[in-house]
């Protein structure tokens, strides 16, 4: 694993990379940055894993290369390293995809478990994606030569499917992957299967039982309709609203004062 540590007080980076034993935390070889501007010249040249970032530098800070390095999909495990309790910062960089955020001074040994522990999550992330990346190829190889189906008919594909769909119903993060995983079936084939049974795509028949969920909610409890927009997989109400509407002719909230 390669680290790169970023900090515009040279000596100090430098010291950290001569003083701490890196290889004790999984680190094969280090580089050192004195600003954003060289850091990205590094991370666009050398396959760097994780990095250590310093917030205040002069000109682009530790957050917004945090923010480029995400922007260019650089697959870095980055930490913060700063003397600035400051929480905005902290919640920019959590945002940001920031998993770990050092407070100076710190031991050597607090650093080094730090880069540790990145080490193992981008390995672990690694790991994931080649799993990923492999049960897709064989799904599609088991798709292609007609195997993946089994015994099963699309209608008990497509059965399935709706089982999933409505057990999951208030699930914000449902979607045609998450389903295609449930059957072993990539979303592009298990859309194909299902379109060709019931006449209409997988999301438009969620948002059709969602909308069906929702007025029957409405109409025979006493939930507010806030409330019924998160049961139906809806965190944003405005969101719901808007969809709600589209289907009913009213608000949620006009629904349900008439009725």
């Amino acid at each position: 694993m390669k680290l790169l540590l970023v900090n515009d007080e040279l000596l100090t980076a430098q010291t950290m990379k001569d003083n701490i034993l890196w290889s004790n935390y999984g680190i094969t070889e280090v580089y050192v940055a004195e600003s954003a501007m060289e850091a990205k010249k590094i991370l666009n040249e050398a396959d760097i894993d994780v990095a250590l970032l310093d917030i205040e530098m002069p000109g682009e800070n530790g957050i917004e290369l945090l923010r480029w390095i995400c922007t260019e999909e650089k697959n870095v495990e980055s930490i913060f390293l700063t003397c600035h309790a400051d929480f905005d910062y902290a919640k920019e960089a959590l945002k940001l995809g920031c998993r770990d955020y050092i407070l100076m001074p710190a031991l050597d040994e607090e650093i080094g478990e730090a880069i540790q522990r990145a080490v193992h999550r981008h390995r672990e992330d690694h790991h994931e994606a080649m799993l990923k990346e492999y049960g897709q190829q064989w799904l599609h190889a088991q798709e292609e030569s007609g195997e993946i189906q089994g015994n099963k008919s699309p209608e008990e594909i497509v059965q399935k499917c709706k089982d999933f769909i409505m057990k999951n119903i208030g699930n914000e993060e449902l979607s045609v992957s998450l389903i295609g995983e449930h059957c072993f079936l990539t979303a592009g084939h298990l859309n194909k299967v299902f379109r060709k049974v019931e006449r209409i795509s997988i999301m438009r028949f969620i948002i059709n039982q969602r909308m069906g969920v929702a007025k029957h909610l409405l109409t025979n409890t006493t939930l507010p309709a806030a409330e019924v927009a998160v049961r139906v997989g809806y965190p944003s109400y405005p969101h719901f609203s808007t969809t709600f509407r589209k289907y009913f002719g009213l608000s949620p909230s006009q629904y349900k004062e008439g009725t």
